[in-house]
């Protein structure tokens, strides 16, 4: 596909995946090499002081970001998805200090609100990311995380809980998980999909071993101690931030000549509030199907705990969402590469993920032990290509540029879900006294998601048709022999995806 800008750059896409390459116009309607420019450019980067790193190199820095992000990813949601260990603690500890009625869902509660504010937030984290800069923004989610989970192994109600692991400690989270994403941006591109599903993969490495350390220390030290160990744990966010350091040679291209017009009032309000995401029919229809596809996403990371001990599984829940996490590692290292191939349409792929995550959850309810075994395998790989995917699909549809509020607003559209699921399905429990119809409605919304996939899928490939036709006629291309031929060797290769 080729789609020609506003600001006067050509926007190329290599397939029907929406991969892009940018490349500035001359006077001329199709785009030639710019000396002149390229010149102008390193003469700025070279009396900056500061040496950039160019678009997908690998260096000791870039290694370091993709590490601390990975790091990230790994401590937030090992801790997230390894709720369902403590919530089993959590409901006997309470159920002994204080005769509460629905304790369950309130239990579930807790994890839900902070899951719900690391997304919710995001859009925030993202607005500040863009005026404060993302090194500063993660080093005080990363203090405010900290802070949340110590106070957490003071609290002695739910009250409390609610506020320091619910409020302060997602608040934090939020602020270091969206600029973790966006970081990778400014150092890759045509290698996105594969970084991605190297940091993403953190969370899954880290899911395989919360669940069962976990269970080991409140077994042995007691819940409180275990809730000081992993407050040090997140004091780990705040050195990986430092990290963080963002690419110049990325701020360059991004606001075109270099220059950042702080003066102008228009500017300044633009990059706090993209009001351009909301007219991008095409992203939006996609952080929608997100949105309905998620409602029952993290039910069985809290419930499949309790679920194995009731059905009396052979193998404990603990092993059962260490599966998940290993096989959800997996699948991020799968299909990183996979997303990158030319060719490759990545809502293909994130609606076969979804389609499969729907089959297998319903499939919990009729499973037991070896079987049980394999439907969380199953989960965890198809969950490790789904996630992987979020990342890479944004920058397609809305550039590198709008990228930062354009995952912010997708993690702030996932909050409703991800929190109002897991206290449903315990509420659910609570009456009915097993988790077949937790589960079982719990996946309905991802096979639905996958359902109106096929819609973008279908809008996508008439947006690259009509972009392509309009960029044909204004260039004056003539069909030869199935060949579209133009004057410009350059723009006859873009619009054959020669390139």
């Amino acid at each position: 596909m080729v789609n020609i800008c506003e600001n006067g750059k050509l926007m190329a896409n290599t397939a029907n995946n929406g991969k892009q390459i940018v490349i500035k116009q001359s006077n001329g309607n199709c785009p030639e090499t710019n000396s002149k420019s390229n010149k102008t450019d390193d003469m700025k980067s070279a009396t900056s002081g500061r040496k950039s790193t160019t678009i997908d190199e690998f260096n000791i820095h870039t290694y370091a970001i993709v590490i601390a992000s990975a790091t990230i990813n790994g401590t937030i949601f090992g801790v997230v998805n390894s709720f369902g260990v403590l919530y089993v603690y959590l409901l006997e500890m309470f159920k002994t200090q204080q005769k509460v009625q629905f304790l369950e869902p309130l239990i579930a509660g807790v994890g839900s609100l902070c899951v719900g504010l690391i997304f919710f937030c995001s859009i925030f984290a993202s607005i500040l990311t863009d005026r404060f800069g993302i090194q500063r923004v993660c080093f005080v989610g990363g203090l405010l995380a900290t802070i949340g989970m110590y106070t957490s192994s003071l609290s002695t109600s739910l009250s409390h809980l609610y506020l320091t692991y619910g409020v302060i400690l997602g608040l934090g989270s939020s602020l270091v998980y969206a600029p973790s994403l966006v970081i990778l941006g400014h150092y890759f591109k045509r290698r996105l999909g594969l970084v991605n599903g190297l940091v993403t993969a953190g969370s899954a490495v880290f899911t395989v071993i919360m669940p069962i350390l976990l269970k080991m220390l409140i077994e042995s030290k007691g819940i409180q101690s275990t809730l000081e160990y992993l407050s040090l744990l997140m004091s780990t966010l705040m050195v990986c931030a430092l990290t963080f350091k963002e690419n110049s040679s990325f701020k360059s291209k991004v606001c075109g000549n270099g220059d950042i017009e702080k003066s102008n009032i228009k500017s300044v309000s633009r990059r706090v509030v993209n009001s351009s995401l909301y007219k991008n029919k095409l992203y939006l229809l996609w952080s929608t199907t997100i949105l309905l596809s998620l409602f029952g996403y993290f039910v069985p990371f809290f419930h499949l705990v309790k679920h194995a001990n009731d059905v009396n599984s052979e193998f404990n829940g603990e092993i059962l969402v260490t599966c998940i996490g290993a096989f959800s590692c997996l699948g991020r290292f799968i299909t990183g590469p996979i997303a990158d191939i030319s060719g490759i349409n990545r809502v293909v792929l994130q609606q076969i993920a979804f389609m499969s995550i729907g089959l297998l959850t319903i499939l919990i309810t009729v499973a037991n032990s070896f079987g049980l075994l394999l439907i969380c395998c199953g989960l965890g790989l198809f969950d490790g290509c789904f996630i992987t995917l979020l990342g890479p699909i944004a920058f397609d549809l809305v550039g590198p540029e709008n990228a930062s509020q354009a995952i912010g607003l997708l993690l702030c559209f996932c909050s409703l879900p991800l929190t109002v699921g897991p206290p449903i399905a315990a509420y659910i429990y609570d009456i009915k006294g097993n988790y077949t119809l937790a589960f079982g409605l719990a996946g309905i919304p991802p096979l639905v998601g996958a359902f109106l996939m096929f819609f973008i899928i279908r809008f996508q490939r008439q947006v690259n048709k009509k972009v392509k036709h309009s960029y044909e006629e204004t260039n004056g291309f003539k069909n030869t022999n199935g060949v579209k031929q133009s004057n410009n060797e350059l723009c006859a290769s873009l619009v054959n995806n020669d390139i």
